[in-house]
């Protein structure tokens, strides 16, 4: 037998009956009417064609972490290929009477060991010749074992890695069992989070052959398919087909998950997805979709308690179902003072399952504070603490088990409203100008951060503050695990990311600073190497320190985020960035900001003045205070921060505004001076203020916590 040359991955019945008697045909039906492929192919086949039964040969027994139809050893898809009578040096033409869906499996096998092989366009439909019902049986043949090549394969570990990067994985099923609508065989419904649906069968057109190279080009073109691109299916079958359509557009080979969604499911530690991956579901709707994909999955943990995504569900279910009875609904504030407790999730959850705007406080405040925070947000009901007049739930509450259907909600004009005094030192609430909903910008935005489905993001922060509050509701939305320490504690911190084996984790620089000065013995004993992305914000970060994490965990995994509650901008850079521009604190990854001096006029790079910013490319604001006013000049609005611009548009920051001291007409800012003072090994802390002087209008004074160290070393610093 003559094998040809070269061999497209598809062919049409025209080559093939040039070249019939220099090809092994193969008749890979799987099933039709009902009946088994074999039963087809005893009453009817194409000439010479053999039966290879797909279950029996190119695919091994099924099992739960590996699939309905994991890959056979090397040595067994040889000896079973040659029991067939089909050698290494055959030239192979599979068909089927399903758009080349089985065929594609077998084809694809053999074309990634360097057979030739090919699929038959428009399958047994396309023979115009007679088709014989005599079983052809081929001599057996000793062939000869070639390996499985690894550059065709990821596992599950490799497909959550290639999601972590932003890598495009792509679900091969029919858009209903992708959006988790239907799911006739598999343990759960959905698909792998941050994948995208291309059905198999939309590489056919209407008349069930295979579209022209081009078209397929351009299908998959507008995916951002290539040779990185991971497939799968239901069982590592039609996401073949996908692959042999790749290959024919000339995108080469990408890679396939064997295990597919038959592995993928089986495994409750692996996040679902439900619904189209490019919606923007409520925020209510995000956690029944949860609940129906990963109902077993742990959404929260803290301490020794963990919460599921069904529980956290259900519990939000029941105390809105509470909440309602007590006066709260749609575009209400309701006041959340819990602290880091499961309690506080579950809150969040029933305000959006009603339409409510949740709205956290700190538990600490004292009861002034508190009130004028009420009274400011004219919640129907308080949360987490007592309070007079209005209808208060103790920390801690349980709500009483319902059946009660809640009626669907609107989605509220805001997703959240945290509180801040900042440079007025009134309370006022800045609520988010997003609605509630998880739309792709927040999407995009939970991708930076690292809060993804199969994220593990370690929050030591504060709930009620707006940054610990982002990190782990973006990791919740995505479906990931949030891990949330009651309060700070430095050693535990690193040893949640250990215990866990976290892949995110936000701090800010205090933070950063107390972990640093653990001793030696006590930071190399928690294995932090599964962190891949670690942002610290919300204040200065001395060069000394940003220089010292970055040596310990590598510069791939800083990253420094700058930006306000108020969202108009915010600018980021990792490591790398930052080695390149020490001090900066990044370029603008969304809206624009300028320097201005006192006048308003523009400063050029490397001139200190106030930092102003603006949101772009949105038509709504992104926030709008209750209790106070926003400083806006021509579009632009300052948040009270100094800082200058070099000449790459890199951030630098100085300090804040009303922190700033005028000695002798120079400007001292103290974060500079405490991040010197920082620097020094037996120094916890410390604080910079101006104080009188008759002389110079006044002079710098720091008042320190350290151990053994005098006043003397201090100003050597």
């Amino acid at each position: 037998m003559a094998r040809p040359a070269a061999i497209d991955p598809i062919v049409d019945a025209d080559w093939l009956t040039s070249r019939i008697d220099d090809v092994v045909v193969c008749d890979v039906r799987y099933y039709l009417d009902g009946r088994s492929g074999l039963d087809a192919y005893r009453r009817g086949h194409l000439p010479g064609a053999v039966f290879v039964d797909l279950d029996e040969v190119a695919a091994d027994a099924p099992g739960p972490i590996f699939g309905r139809h994991p890959l056979p050893t090397p040595s067994d898809f040889a000896r079973r290929l040659g029991a067939l009578g089909i050698d290494t040096d055959d030239c192979v033409v599979a068909y089927d009477d399903a758009g080349g869906m089985a065929a594609s499996r077998l084809v694809w096998m053999l074309r990634i060991i360097g057979c030739a092989a090919a699929v038959l366009d428009g399958g047994i439909d396309s023979w115009r010749g007679d088709l014989p019902t005599d079983e052809v049986v081929r001599a057996p043949v000793d062939r000869r074992v070639i390996a499985w090549p690894d550059s065709a394969f990821v596992d599950a570990d490799g497909v959550a890695a290639t999601v972590a990067r932003r890598g495009l994985v792509v679900d091969s099923r029919a858009p209903a069992r992708f959006r988790g609508e239907s799911e006739p065989i598999d343990p759960r419904a959905g698909h792998v989070p941050g994948a995208v649906n291309l059905p198999f069968a939309e590489n056919l057109d209407p008349s069930g052959r295979f579209r022209s190279p081009a078209q397929l080009r351009a299908r998959f073109d507008e995916a951002g398919v290539d040779e990185s691109t991971v497939f799968y299916c239901g069982s590592g079958v039609s996401a073949c087909h996908n692959l042999l359509s790749a290959e024919a557009a000339g995108l080469g080979r990408p890679r396939l998950y064997v295990g597919s969604w038959s592995g993928w499911s089986s495994d409750p530690d692996r996040p679902a997805a439900v619904g189209p991956a490019d919606a923007e579901p409520p925020l209510h709707q995000v956690f029944e979709n949860h609940a129906r994909a990963q109902p077993d999955k742990v959404a929260v943990t803290i301490a020794d308690t963990e919460l599921t995504y069904a529980e956290l569900n259900g519990r939000a279910t029941d105390l809105a179902a509470h909440l309602r009875s007590l006066g709260v609904g749609p575009e209400r504030f309701v006041t959340i003072a819990e602290p880091n407790t499961i309690e506080f999730f579950v809150a969040c959850v029933a305000c959006w399952k009603l339409g409510a705007i949740p709205q956290p406080v700190s538990w600490r405040l004292p009861a002034a504070e508190l009130d004028a925070i009420v009274e400011l947000a004219d919640s129907p009901v308080v949360i987490g603490l007592d309070h007079d007049g209005r209808p208060s739930l103790p920390r801690g509450f349980v709500a009483p088990r319902t059946d009660e259907p809640l009626p669907p909600p609107p989605t509220a004009s805001a997703w959240k409203a945290p509180t801040s005094g900042g440079s007025t030192g009134r309370p006022k609430l800045i609520v988010s100008g997003d609605p509630a909903v998880f739309s792709v910008q927040l999407q995009r935005f939970a991708g930076i951060l690292g809060a993804r489905a199969h994220d593990t993001m370690v929050v030591p922060g504060p709930l009620y503050h707006n940054g610990p509050l982002i990190w782990a509701w973006l990791t919740l939305f995505s479906g990931g695990h949030v891990v949330a320490l009651r309060r700070f504690d430095a050693e535990e911190t690193l040893a949640s990311v250990a215990r866990h084996r976290a892949t995110s984790l936000y701090l800010v620089p205090t933070m950063m600073l107390r972990m640093w000065k653990l001793p030696d013995e006590v930071r190399s004993t928690h294995d932090l190497s599964s962190l891949r992305v670690v942002f610290h914000l919300a204040e200065p970060c001395p060069p000394w320190l940003k220089r010292e994490w970055i040596d310990w965990l590598g510069p791939d995994v800083i990253w420094e985020l700058y930006g306000g509650t108020e969202g108009m901008c915010f600018t980021v850079l990792d490591g790398n960035e930052w080695l390149a521009h020490p001090g900066s604190v990044g370029r603008p990854l969304n809206g624009e900001l300028t320097i201005l001096d006192d006048d308003g006029g523009e400063l050029p790079p490397g001139e200190i003045g106030e930092v102003w910013m603006r949101a772009v490319g949105r038509e709504t604001p992104t926030y709008r205070y209750v209790g106070a006013e926003s400083d806006v000049r021509d579009g632009w609005e300052c948040l009270g921060d100094m800082g200058w611009l070099d000449e790459d548009g890199y951030l630098y920051l100085t300090d804040r505004r009303s922190d700033m001291i005028l000695v002798g007409g120079s400007n001292v800012f103290p974060a500079e001076v405490e991040a010197a003072l920082g620097a020094h090994p037996r120094v916890r802390s410390s604080a910079v203020i101006g104080l009188p002087d008759d002389e110079m209008g006044n002079r710098v004074h720091a008042i320190v916590d350290g151990t053994d160290v005098g006043e003397r070393e201090l100003l050597e610093l």
